[in-house]
């Protein structure tokens, strides 16, 4: 609503005037342009919600130091503040102006395409280490692969891998078929799953190559870190879950 925007928009002759902050937002260190929600507030005082678009190079935008992270590194997080910030008025639309909840939605059923592939992605690079390593590695004599329990692992990480990849190719197949990328329930369940394997996967991949998925010379504990994170940003899974029911 918008009372929770935290960016304002004031007219100001033909232009709008932007203030406010934003945080935590992926890439805001290095992005040339930007997308976000403003509340648009009329000489009159009557306030809407609105969406603008502006270039980032422009006065009055300044940007915080990344937040130090141990994960996902070339996804540097920070802040964004608008400090009357002038952009054309043309790049401010209201809900007068375009049906911006649906925009919002293909925005974000869009976004969750995106991380889906990404960490189902993710998953399978943690398989592919995983699969080698155990038919290289030898233990009691033979590769670990031949041990019962080491096979029944990595066919449960490549269960867990297919069904991610799966959950992308559907959402690939609604884009295909209709334009986008199914609704917003469909993309939360293809994010989610993929999100909960390459948690899964890169675990179990650790624990094939025992102290060294540990080590800075294998990728598998940078693998790790950036999984585990997925859980946590743009909102965790159970939040997701419960708000994408209200909508099916």
């Amino acid at each position: 609503p918008p009372a929770g925007l935290t960016l304002t928009a004031r007219p100001a002759g033909g232009d709008m005037l932007l203030t406010g902050t934003v945080s935590g937002l992926v890439n805001a260190a290095v992005a040339t342009h930007g997308a976000f929600d403003v509340r648009v507030v009329s000489p009159d005082g009557t306030e809407t919600r609105g969406l603008v678009v502006t270039a980032l190079d422009q006065a009055g935008v300044s940007r915080e130091t990344p937040a130090t992270v141990v994960s996902q590194r070339s996804w540097p997080r920070g802040s964004l503040r608008f400090d009357d910030t002038r952009v054309p008025g043309e790049w401010v639309v209201t809900e007068k102006d375009a049906p911006l909840p649906e925009i919002g939605e293909a925005v974000a059923v869009e976004a969750a395409r995106f991380l889906a592939s990404v960490y189902a992605g993710l998953a399978r690079a943690a398989l592919d280490e995983a699969l080698p390593y155990a038919r290289q590695r030898v233990q009691g004599g033979v590769p670990i692969i031949s041990h019962g329990n080491i096979r029944l692992q990595l066919f449960q990480m490549f269960k867990m891998v297919e069904a991610a990849r799966a959950g992308v190719f559907r959402l690939a197949g609604y884009h295909d078929r209709q334009g986008v990328a199914g609704t917003w329930p469909h993309a939360l369940a293809a994010r989610c799953l993929a999100v909960e394997a390459a948690c899964q996967v890169t675990s179990e991949a650790i624990q094939i190559f025992g102290g060294y998925g540990l080590a800075r010379e294998f990728p598998l504990e940078k693998f790790f870190r950036d999984a585990r994170s997925g859980l946590v940003e743009n909102g965790v899974n159970e939040d997701l879950a419960m708000a994408a029911m209200l909508t099916v």
